[in-house]
C-alpha cells in the first residue's frame, strides 16, 4: 500500500544497465534521505540445493524471494527498523551476518525484478527503467563477474547466452511500458539531464 509520508522508487532494467552505478550516484546526492535496498540481497540461497552452480538461473523472479522484499518494505514505510539478507555470489549462499537497515523517507529498490512480484510493485511509486545496448550491457557484465565474484570470460558469456539475454526478453524488457521514466545509457557517465529529473523528482517530495 502506498504511503504519502514514503517515496519508494524502482530503479530496473536489464543485466548490465548501470542500475547498481545510479543508484550509488542519487545516494550519493540524498545520503541522509534515500535508502538503496537493493534486490540482489533477497536471492534465494542455493548452496544446499546443488554444487553445479553453472546451471543456476538467476535470471527469473523464482530465484528471489519478492514478498520477502514486499514485507520489509512494509515495515519501513511504517517507521520499522529492518535486518536485511546479504547475499554471496561467489559462494551463491545468504550471508549468516545481516544488515540493520533504519527507515528513511525515500526508498529505491535497484534491481532486475521489482515490479514482477504484485506485492511490490504494489507498494512503487515511481518507476526508472535503464537501457542500454546488448553488446554494451554484455561488456559490463563481463567485467564485473570476472573481476567482483571470480568467473571466467567463458562462464559468463555461457551463462548470458543461455539464460540473462533470454530470461530479460521474458521477465525484464516487458516492464519498459510501466517506466515514469526511461534513460538510455550507452556511455558509462549518465547525462546531467537525466540525473537532474530524479532529484527534482526526490526533492519535491522531501519538501512535502
Amino acid at each position: 500500500m502506498k504511503d504519502k509520508n514514503n517515496f519508494v522508487i524502482a530503479l530496473t532494467g536489464p543485466s548490465g544497465s548501470g542500475k547498481t552505478y545510479f543508484a550509488k550516484k542519487i545516494k550519493e546526492l540524498f545520503p541522509d534521505d534515500l535508502l538503496v535496498m537493493g534486490f540482489d540481497n533477497y536471492c534465494k540461497d542455493f548452496s544446499k540445493i546443488t554444487n553445479d552452480f553453472a546451471s543456476l538461473n538467476y535470471d527469473e523472479p523464482a530465484s528471489y524471494e519478492g514478498d520477502y522484499l514486499a514485507k520489509d518494505i512494509e515495515q519501513l514505510k511504517q517507521n520499522h527498523p529492518i535486518y536485511m539478507p546479504l547475499y554471496d555470489f561467489v559462494t551463491h549462499s545468504r550471508k549468516e551476518e545481516t544488515q540493520l537497515v533504519n527507515p528513511k523517507k525515500i526508498i529505491l529498490i535497484e534491481g532486475l525484478f521489482p515490479l514482477n512480484y504484485p506485492t511490490l510493485a504494489k507498494q512503487i511509486d515511481y518507476v526508472i527503467y535503464l537501457d542500454a545496448k546488448k553488446e554494451t550491457r554484455f561488456s559490463r557484465r563481463l567485467y564485473r563477474d570476472q573481476l567482483e565474484r571470480g568467473r571466467s570470460a567463458e562462464s559468463i558469456k555461457k551463462q548470458w547466452d543461455k539464460f540473462v539475454h533470454p530470461m530479460e526478453l521474458i521477465h525484464v524488457l516487458p516492464n519498459k511500458m510501466h517506466a515514469n521514466l526511461i534513460i538510455d545509457n550507452n556511455v558509462n557517465n549518465f547525462e546531467y539531464r537525466d540525473l537532474n529529473k530524479i532529484v527534482s523528482l526526490i526533492k519535491d517530495h522531501l519538501s512535502e
